[in-house]
This record gives C-alpha cells, structure tokens and sequence, in this order.
C-alpha cells in the first residue's frame, strides 16, 4: 500500500515541476510534443497484481498531455497512443520526427522490490543521437531530428 502512495506522490511532484522545466530550458523553442505511453495492445510491460504497465503508461500519458494543454495552449500535443494499441519502437520515433516534434517523452513504470523508490529519467540531447542510435539497426537514425528525449 506503502508503494501506491510513493508512485501517486511521484508522478503529482512530476506534473508540478513539468512547467518550471520546460521554463528554465527555453519555454519558446517547444512548440510540438510527442507523448508515448510505453508498451501496449500485445506487449503489457510489467504485470502487476491488479493491473499491468501498458495501462498505468496510458493513464499517465493521457493526463500529462492534458495537463500540457491545458497550461501552454502554444504547445501541440501529439500522442504514439491514445487506446491499447501496439507500435513498433522505430514507428514512434518516426511519428516525432516526421511531426518534427522537439520534444519526445515516452513513460515507463518499472518492477522492483517494495523498497524501490524514486524517479529514472534518461534525456538524449541531438549531439549524442546519431552515437546512441548507431548500434541498433532498427532505430538506427530514427531520432537524428529529435532534440531532446526524457524517459519517465
């Protein structure tokens, strides 16, 4: 129960400091979004005792995206899914880069023990996306025009 609590105040403290953000990195150089629940449809990530990843992502997603618009109304949400619907990895880099979005968040909930606590976020600024693509042929140039990715 402990852990439901951390994940609710984890994510609250997430969505309030999203703003501040976007405002110390140059509020006026993101115009276009792109949101990704991680997983869904035949892939549910981790599974939980009542639920599974794919839908926690999804639920989060969709709130964030709401929440983004509501706040920056010059701000373009786009999202990889918006119901439980399956999509390749290099499918969803290349929906952000074909949009030209400059900002690509895809969300995790990761497993672990009860005692795991904390957030893990992972930012590939444009300068290392070529390095960081180039050993994987599947992804392998897809983000080249994503400026900045966060992984929550």
């Amino acid at each position: 129960m402990a852990y439901k609590y951390i994940t609710i105040i984890v994510l609250s403290y997430s969505l309030l400091i999203f703003p501040y953000s976007v405002q110390a990195s140059n509020l006026h150089s993101i115009n276009k979004v792109v949101i990704d629940p991680g997983h869904g449809g035949k892939d549910p990530g981790c599974l939980g005792v009542f639920t599974n990843e794919k839908t926690i992502a999804l639920c989060i997603a969709l709130k964030l995206g709401r929440y983004i618009k509501e706040h920056f109304d010059d701000i373009e949400v786009i999202y990889t899914r918006k119901r439980d619907d399956f999509a390749e990895s290099h499918k969803k880099t290349s929906l952000a880069n074909n949009n030209e979005a400059d900002l690509f968040i895809s969300i995790h909930t990761n497993a672990g023990p009860k005692t795991a606590s904390g957030t893990e976020s992972y930012v590939l600024g444009s300068p290392e996306t070529d390095a960081n693509f180039a050993g994987n042929s599947k992804t392998k140039g897809t983000g080249s025009k994503i400026s900045n990715r966060l992984y929550v």
